[in-house]
Parts: structure tokens; sequence; C-alpha cells
């Protein structure tokens, strides 16, 4: 640590302000900022995106890094081109302006990332504990408020108090379901930092790393997120699955995992709000008919769906075009007679639906290779962490359009260059 704190004062008393080691600090120190605030702040991310391209820039014009994009950055770039071309055939032409500037970040950060290479694996590993904290941070600042409105607020009408624990009324920073996104990958992170500790550390150290998971458990509950919940059964499985490979003891692995599990049907089965909000998935399974005047989310979801597919099946194989996706999706909700996702305006819940809507086939290819590139990557060099993000994100696409929402667009751009950039500079 005096070393790497020696190494640093060297740097910065370094006379040239845009020498090669001042600037990959610099920029090391943006992507710090970006990855405590992305889970927070996403509104503050663009001007620490912009400070860190421009950087970039320095670095190719100062001849200490080429110009370089990789395979993910290309596929990013392309879709967002994909986007561009789709506003030819558009005539909802605002719809289209906004939409192109809300998935920006598919053009901006792999862009940003073209005169960049990593410094140290300690900065990467940096990012990764940030992105944690920034999580924390938010859950924190969910808890008081949640706290404070459960005894100074006026109860909400038709609720219990603790409904200020749960769902939107508790996650006020971000979405539900973006929430538990970040806690879950979180959880994904916290394994993939403490891993040793997991297999082999001191109880000291697996006590605090158990506490950590437990509080991030609890955010993806606290969400009322269901999907969220679907996400972390597949973390919990998986990390569990993998510990029966490593440790000595198998029974440590199988208890926790039940215990964990225990206390999260518990408190859903003691809350009767949660207990609704999640159980409402098998009640609409047993269904025999859709209801199209259903307003629950679930039921919603499931109208929304048969609405989208139905659009991709008659429409022309180039699209709606960027701008027009919403308007062809009323129109069939209005035609099928689907009430209530006509006056919400729900767009297509599924961003391979959404994006096959907007750009007909060639878009839907394109969501299409750009996972399976991810999961290829991830399994090649056996990086669990990539496919653990690439995971989680697939299965959060298939029931949010993730790349109409900056908390979803951002997130993606960021990790994805970021994870397929340290992967080539390792390899």
């Amino acid at each position: 640590m005096i070393t790497k704190l020696y190494q640093m004062n060297n740097i910065l008393r370094t006379s040239d302000l845009l020498s090669q080691p001042r600037i990959y600090l610099y920029q090391n120190y943006f992507l710090y900022v970006i990855a405590l605030l992305l889970p927070v702040f996403p509104k503050l991310l663009p001007f620490f995106i912009v400070l860190f391209g421009l950087l970039s820039i320095v670095n190719i014009i100062k001849g200490y890094n080429k110009a370089e994009l990789g395979e993910v950055s290309i596929l990013l770039i392309i879709l967002y081109v994909l986007h561009v071309f789709g506003m030819f055939t558009t005539e909802n032409v605002d719809r289209g302006l906004f939409d192109l500037e809300v998935k920006l970040s598919l053009l901006a950060i792999p862009l940003s990332f073209i005169g960049f290479r990593f410094l140290t694996t300690t900065a990467f590993n940096n990012i990764l504990k940030l992105f944690m904290l920034g999580t924390i941070s938010n859950g924190l600042i969910c808890l008081v408020y949640a706290t404070y409105n459960y005894f100074f607020s006026d109860l909400l009408p038709g609720r219990h108090a603790y409904y200020f624990f749960f769902s939107g009324y508790f996650s006020t920073l971000v979405h539900p379901n973006y929430f538990a996104l970040y806690a879950n990958f979180s959880l994904v992170i916290l394994s993939y930092l403490e891993w040793p500790i997991f297999v082999k550390g001191s109880w000291q150290n697996r006590i605090r790393s158990a506490v950590i998971a437990v509080f991030f458990t609890a955010l993806v509950v606290f969400s009322g997120s269901k999907i969220g919940l679907i996400m972390w059964l597949v973390i919990a499985f998986g990390i569990t699955v993998l510990l029966l490979r490593e440790v000595r003891h198998k029974w440590v692995p199988i208890i926790t995992m039940v215990l964990l599990l225990s206390l999260v049907v518990g408190f859903i089965q003691s809350a009767p709000t949660a207990r609704e909000r999640f159980f409402s998935l098998v009640r609409v399974a047993q269904r025999d008919a859709l209801d199209k005047k259903a307003d629950d989310s679930t039921s919603a979801r499931l109208l929304v769906y048969k609405a989208g597919l139905n659009l991709v099946i008659n429409q022309d194989w180039i699209g709606q075009g960027t701008g027009d996706f919403q308007d062809a999706l009323d129109a069939e909700y209005e035609r099928l007679g689907y009430e209530y996702p006509l006056s919400k305006h729900l767009n297509a819940h599924n961003l391979f639906v959404q994006t096959w809507i907007a750009l007909g086939v060639p878009g839907f290819l394109m969501i299409i290779g750009l996972f399976t590139l991810m999961f290829s990557l991830a399994f090649k060099v056996r990086d669990n962490l990539f496919l653990g993000f690439s995971g989680v994100f697939l299965i959060i696409s298939l029931t949010e359009s993730t790349f109409n929402v900056q908390t979803g667009v951002v997130f993606f751009a960021f990790f994805a260059v970021l994870f397929s950039r340290r992967l080539k500079v390792s390899v």
C-alpha cells in the first residue's frame, strides 16, 4: 500500500498535467466516480463520461495509445446507428429524437473508451467496489427515507405502514426493477471479489461478507421486484453450485442457501402486500384466458406481450421506426381492447420484442448477436463476473425494455464495454 501511494505521489508531482501516467490516473478516477454514481444518481453521469472520453482523445493525439474498439463496442455502435437509420421510417420525429437521446450511451460509452487502457487489476476491482458502495448508499438512503415515513408520514390509503418498505415506496431513487438489478449484480460482484474468503477465509471475514450478502438480498426483497427475485434465485443457486465444488464442508453452502431462501419466503408470507404481489404470478398462470381489463402488473405484462408479438408477426421486416414503436403498440392495444396498457402507454416490456418492433429483423438479430458475443467471451475465458453480468441483464431484459431507460442502458453499456475491454487487455 505504501509503495502504491508513493507511486501515485510521483505521478501527481509530474509537471506535465497531460503526461501519460496522469491521464490514465485521471481516467481511473472518472471511472470510480461513474461506478459510484451509477446506482444512486445516474443523471450526473453524462458529465463524467464526456470528460473520460476527452481524455481518451488526448491519449490518441499524444500517441499514448492507439484508437481501439472491441467487438462489443462495435456492436453497440452499430445498434445505435440502426436507431439513427430508423428515423428515416419514423413519422413521430419528436419521440424518435427522444429515443436517440436516451440510447446515446450505446454510442458515447464505447467511443469514450477508444483511447483507454487499464493501469492495474486493483483499479478494476476498485470500480467494482465503488459500484457496490453506490448500491449500499442507495439502499441506506431508501431505508432512512422509509423509516422516516413509517414514523412521521400519514398512512397510505388502504395500506399498512410497512408498505413504505416495499416496492416503489421504498425504491425512490430508481425504478424498483432496476434497483433489484443493481442489488443482484452487487451480490455477483461480492462473490467475485470475496471468493477466496467464501472458500477458505477467516470466520470474521466470512461473517462480514455474509452480512453484506444478506443486505443485498434484503434490498431485492424490499424492491418488490418479481424479476429481481428470479435473478436472486439464479445467482444464489449458481453460487451454491460453485461452492459445492470447492469447499470442504459441503453442508455449509446448502444450509446457507436454505436459510436465506427461508428468510425471503418468510418475509413474503408475513407481509400481505408482498404476498399478494409475488403470488399473483401463480393466479395469473392458472387462468384459462387473459382478462382484457386487468390492471395488475403481471396480467398487464401478459397483455403487452401478446400485443407485441402480434405486432412483430404482422409488421414489415424493417420495423415501425425508431419513434413509432409506441404509436404502433397503442394502436394494437386499442384493436385488442386492452384498456390498461393503452391508458398507460406501456412499452413492450421486453428488450428483444421492443427492438424488433422498432427496428425490425435487423435490430432483433443485433440484440441476439450482442448477447451471444458476451456469453461467448465470458465462457471462453471462464470469467464468472462477466457471465453473471450478462445473465442478470438478460433476465431483466425479458420483462423490461432495458434500452428504453437510462438506468438500464447506461448500466449495460458501461459494464459491457468495461468487461470486454478488460478481457482484451488481460489476454
